[in-house]
């Protein structure tokens, strides 16, 4: 996810709950001078064979932060939904929402940015994977 999610530094699988879910870290990359937040987010995913559809859902979930991790802001309000589905043809459709407040003392123009770039890089960040 790192490799592909704009602003997210990195992940770590805290707890397999199951074969479609988990508990995950995330680190969110923030330019100096503002700290980099962190969130425990629990993740599931479903597949609907019938419709070729894949969702996948993460919102907070309250874990025990690793010890590296702690002191870093905690991000406690964040919820993201994807659904990707197969059109049969080649290609696929993706829609991705999500929202989350980094909390803190963030500048409007930083959050902005956020909105506004992030959801394009990290499109074309996955087809780029994708493709490779």
């Amino acid at each position: 996810m790192s490799a592909w999610y704009d602003k997210v530094k990195s992940v770590r699988l805290l707890k397999k709950l199951s074969d479609t879910e988990a508990i995950y870290l995330l680190e969110y990359n923030l330019p100096f001078p503002f700290e980099n937040r962190v969130s425990t987010v629990k993740g599931s995913m479903i597949f609907d064979r019938q419709s070729n559809l894949v969702r996948i859902i993460t919102e907070y979930y309250p874990y025990e932060i690793p010890e590296s991790f702690q002191g870093k802001p905690v991000i406690n309000i964040i919820k993201s939904y994807w659904e990707v589905t197969d059109n049969k043809n080649g290609t696929i459709k993706i829609i991705h929402s999500g929202y989350m407040d980094p909390g803190g003392n963030i500048p409007v123009w930083l959050t902005n940015e956020g909105v506004t770039s992030t959801p394009f890089k990290t499109i074309r960040n996955l087809k780029k994977l994708l493709k490779a």
